[in-house]
Formats: structure tokens, C-alpha cells, sequence
């Protein structure tokens, strides 16, 4: 009767294998996490790229309002429509201040009810002034607000508030807000510098219309002075006739 001989390499070739398996195993994993490390930030790419085309449509769109007219009311509303438009804000606005007194004069809003927008202005000597002279680019959000800011937030029922403000030789003239309702909003150094630029783009806008309609004024008053010398001129020019 043949004796069946067991052989010891059987086992240590089911171990090699094993250990290749497993190695194998390892190296398809590291490849899926570079995978999706690759995918995430091409993702992340493409959102930065996404937003950075949106951010120049935005200055863009500021420049072409600069260029075509001097109307105030058409700025402050193209301002107003490019934050929601261009810059994704749900609910945004633009107020021009007096010269003097720093009162709201003038505004346009975009996404707000007219209740919600009444109640902003309202607040903007308690809440507003003090923000806007504290930062060039001033962001609060609900999630960190103090009691006054959190109450104010809900009132207007948003999550985040960003209000840039708008100088001219660093005095205010108006500023811009933009709201989210439902994100926590957080800003990149590059971000605040983009606002920053949003805002003196709007501020040179403003102050072109501004200056624009104080020429046509100081025209007017000219052509009605002038008017009324001319008038005055031919009175005396008749009163010497009838006294030659």
C-alpha cells in the first residue's frame, strides 16, 4: 500500500498567497483614498473657480453701472440685484447716507420684505453705524451673535449678515448688506478682500452719480442766474431809452 507523503510547502504557499492578497487588498485601498482625496479637491477646485467667476462677473457688472449711467436710483438697484444675482446672498440692500447727518436717504433692496427692510433701517443707528465703523467688511451670524444681534437676525429671519461699508476719502456714504437665510456664513482672507473691492467699486458709483447730479444742479442754478442777469440787463436797457 503507497504511503501519501504531505507536502510542507502546501501551507507556505497559502500563506504567500495570503500576504500578496493582502498587500494587493492595501494597495487598491490606498488607491481609492487618493481617488477621493483627488475628487474632493477637484470638487473644492472648481467651487473656488466657480465662485471666483462669479465674484468678477459681480465687479463687472459694478464697472458697466459706472460707465452707463448717472441715474443713483439705477445704480443702487443694479447693486442691490448683482448681490443676489452674482454673489448668491437670498436678501440684500444698499442705503446712500446723507452727506451731513449720516441718515439713510436713499435705498434699494433685493429679497427682504418691505417690513423686514423698514425694521432694518430702523435699527441702523444701534446696530448698523456702530458696525460699519468697527470693520471694512463686518460678517455676524446667528450662530455667534450677542442677545441684540440675535434677536435683530431672527426679526429679519436670516442666519448670516454681511455689511460692507462704502467710503469715500474714509468718509461713509452708504453701505451694502447681503443675507443668508439658512448658511452660517464664514469668509477667507481672500474673500474679504474681494468684498472690500465689491465695495469701493459701488462707492465710486455712487459718488460719480452723486457728483453728476450736483453738476447738472450747479448748471441749472448757473443757466437761471444767468437768465435773470440777462433779464435785469434788458430792463435797464429800456429804462435808459426812456430816459435818453
Amino acid at each position: 500500500m503507497p504511503r501519501i507523503i504531505k507536502s510542507k510547502l502546501k501551507p507556505r504557499m497559502k500563506k504567500r498567497g495570503l500576504n500578496e492578497l493582502r498587500k494587493a487588498y492595501e494597495e487598491l485601498d490606498r488607491t481609492a483614498r487618493t481617488l477621493i482625496r483627488t475628487d474632493y479637491l477637484l470638487h473644492r477646485a472648481n467651487e473656488k473657480f466657480d465662485q471666483q467667476i462669479s465674484q468678477l462677473h459681480a465687479l463687472h457688472r459694478i464697472g458697466s453701472n459706472i460707465n452707463s449711467t448717472f441715474d443713483l436710483e439705477l445704480i443702487l438697484s443694479g447693486i442691490s440685484e448683482s448681490m443676489t444675482k452674482d454673489l448668491d446672498f437670498e436678501k440684500s440692500g444698499i442705503v446712500f447716507l446723507e452727506k451731513n447727518s449720516q441718515k439713510p436717504l436713499q435705498s434699494a433692496y433685493t429679497g427682504f420684505s418691505s417690513m423686514e427692510y423698514r425694521l432694518f433701517l430702523e435699527s441702523f443707528e444701534e446696530l448698523l453705524l456702530p458696525a460699519l465703523q468697527q470693520e471694512d467688511v463686518y460678517l455676524q451670524t446667528a450662530a455667534f451673535a450677542p442677545a441684540a444681534w440675535g434677536r435683530f437676525l431672527s426679526a429679519l429671519s436670516v442666519s448670516s449678515l454681511l455689511l460692507l461699508p462704502m467710503r469715500i476719502k474714509s468718509r461713509l456714504i452708504g453701505f451694502i448688506v447681503g443675507a443668508r437665510t439658512h448658511v452660517t456664513l464664514r469668509l477667507s482672507e481672500s474673500e474679504r478682500r474681494f468684498y472690500a473691492m465689491y465695495a469701493t467699486q459701488a462707492s465710486t458709483a455712487i459718488e460719480n452719480a452723486r457728483l453728476y447730479e450736483a453738476l447738472g444742479q450747479a448748471n441749472l442754478t448757473l443757466e437761471e442766474n444767468v437768465q435773470e442777469r440777462t433779464k435785469n440787463l434788458v430792463e435797464a436797457n429800456e429804462r435808459l431809452r426812456e430816459l435818453d
